[in-house]
């Protein structure tokens, strides 16, 4: 552990606990830190930084599958009819969120960011935010569409 000469005990074991949630979740339960020695505790540190790095990399694995399989629909459907992006993303969106299809309900951003989730994507790397951003627009644009059509008495085929 870096420098814990300079850090008291209980620090120590509350910088401990907060690597654990960062590697499992959870608070560790079950663990008697008090009985720990310094060299227990300083390995039990270095296989949660060991722990913690191989998760960032199977992570980062998955993130990048995620991507490269939500292009991989996007394509999908261009190819099958949808011709453009944006239709294509729609029909994605639609298919996620069927309410609004036949409700025609407003898409807020938290259900697009649990789409995204959903999808094993975040909204908060760059793909993610681009993705959440198209998104978004096709949803308001398909929420405004939906209303002025309405008002102009209009039949509504979204």
């Amino acid at each position: 552990m870096a420098d814990n000469k300079q850090l008291s005990r209980n620090e120590i074991m509350t910088h401990v606990s907060d690597l654990y949630k960062d590697v499992y979740g959870i608070r560790p339960r079950g663990y008697n830190f008090n009985a720990f020695t310094d060299a227990e505790l300083n390995e039990f540190w270095n296989d949660l930084i060991e722990q913690l790095e191989r998760n960032n990399i199977e992570e980062e694995k998955a993130e990048k599958q995620a991507a490269t399989d939500m292009e991989a629909l996007i394509q999908y459907h261009t190819y099958r009819g949808a011709y453009k992006r944006e239709t294509a993303l729609r029909w994605i969106l639609q298919g996620y969120h069927p309410e609004f299809r036949d409700e025609n309900e407003y898409i807020t951003d938290y259900e697009i960011d649990g789409f995204l989730y959903s999808r094993g994507l975040s909204p908060y790397n760059d793909y993610g935010k681009g993705l959440r951003n198209e998104l978004l627009t096709i949803a308001r644009q398909l929420y405004k569409q939906h209303h002025e059509e309405n008002e102009n008495g209009q039949t509504v085929s979204v």
